[in-house]
């Protein structure tokens, strides 16, 4: 990672990292110092969001904006979707409603618990009947909607700790 300088994703933008002590700008390009750009290109982590519902994502990718080290990779709106997605993007984080028309959530992340290095798996549904089956299926949290900052935020970094080894087991 040294050497930059690097161009990492910001919120559909480029950040623009220099290896020397940068000043940071407010127009499309951020420069940022060498230890500020090396950790921010490790710790990002990609996030898919599946939820047949605009206005749920809408809201799930303002709550994650703020959040510094995550990226959104892709949105699906249905099972079949949502594992056409995973092949394509290979998100470290899938964000997965469970009721979804044709393939729902719980169908797809069974079919995910059973990749060779899937993503890890947060629900985040309007039902809480479901929570059990969740966790059966190798989900790392349960979150009901509509979704708090600090629920989201908890489930993120219980989700960062993981490594794919550990979600495939």
């Amino acid at each position: 990672l040294w050497g930059g300088p690097w161009y990492l994703p910001q919120r559909d933008k480029y950040e623009h990292v220099e290896h020397s002590h940068g000043v940071q700008r407010h127009d499309e390009f951020v420069e940022l110092s060498a230890a500020a750009s090396t950790a921010t290109a490790r710790e990002r982590l990609t996030w898919l969001d599946a939820d047949d519902e605009p206005l749920a994502r809408q809201r799930i990718r303002r709550l994650l904006e703020d959040l510094p080290g995550y990226r959104v990779c892709g949105e699906a709106t249905d099972g079949h979707d949502t594992l056409h997605k995973i092949a394509e993007l290979e998100p470290d984080i899938l964000l997965l409603d469970i009721r979804m028309p044709g393939m729902d959530g719980m169908q797809a992340a069974g079919q995910i618990s059973q990749l060779d290095s899937p993503p890890a798996v947060i629900f985040c549904t309007a039902y809480e009947e479901h929570a059990l089956q969740a966790f059966r299926v190798h989900a790392v949290d349960y979150l009901l909607k509509p979704v708090g900052a600090q629920d989201l935020k908890r489930a993120l970094d219980k989700a960062r700790a993981l490594n794919r080894v550990q979600i495939a087991e």
